[in-house]
């Protein structure tokens, strides 16, 4: 006797992605405090004590670049605010090592598109962008360091200088 021929039905599945959000991830930036410096009657570069890693997350799920920008306030001494460092006392020397994937996200790194060495001016000077995503990179959460530098005059009193720095995360054209 032969056997039965098989029977087959086709179903449909369906799964809806929902576009998600461009953030900043895990309280980042955060703050950064700069090594000190003893003055020695010449001017000096002072970097960050502990590097200020970036995590952003792109799950927009559309091919749009992304941006990172900045605008400090002046340096300005804790007891003497008269007391400032220069306006471009801040900035980024060098490019930053590759965008890394978080251990909780298969990510496509970022291909950052900004021209290194940058200098931060600081307000009233415009923001200033110091990081973007080219289209199609950098989805999913990356984590990225910037290597700030802040030159110290010889000229500068002693003391504590704050600065406040904004960063805004947009969309780039």
């Amino acid at each position: 006797m032969a056997a039965a021929p098989a029977h087959a039905e086709t179903a449909d599945a369906d799964q809806v992605v929902n576009s998600g959000t461009l953030i900043f991830l895990n309280s980042t930036p955060g703050d950064v405090s700069f090594q000190p410096v003893t003055l020695n009657g010449a001017n000096q570069n002072s970097t960050p004590a502990v590097p200020q890693n970036i995590q952003v997350q792109d799950a927009r799920g559309i091919a749009d670049s992304w941006k990172i920008d900045m605008q400090p306030t002046r340096f300005t001494h804790s007891v003497t605010p008269t007391d400032q460092l220069p306006a471009s006392a801040l900035s980024i020397p060098a490019a930053p090592a590759a965008s890394v994937c978080l251990p909780s996200s298969t990510c496509t790194p970022a291909t950052n598109t900004v021209a290194y060495a940058l200098p931060v001016d600081a307000a009233p000077a415009p923001a200033t962008t110091i990081y973007s995503a080219a289209a199609d990179t950098g989805r999913g959460q990356l984590e990225f360091n910037l290597g700030w530098q802040l030159n110290i005059p010889a000229s500068t009193p002693a003391g504590t200088y704050n600065s406040t720095w904004t960063y805004t995360l947009n969309t780039a054209p």
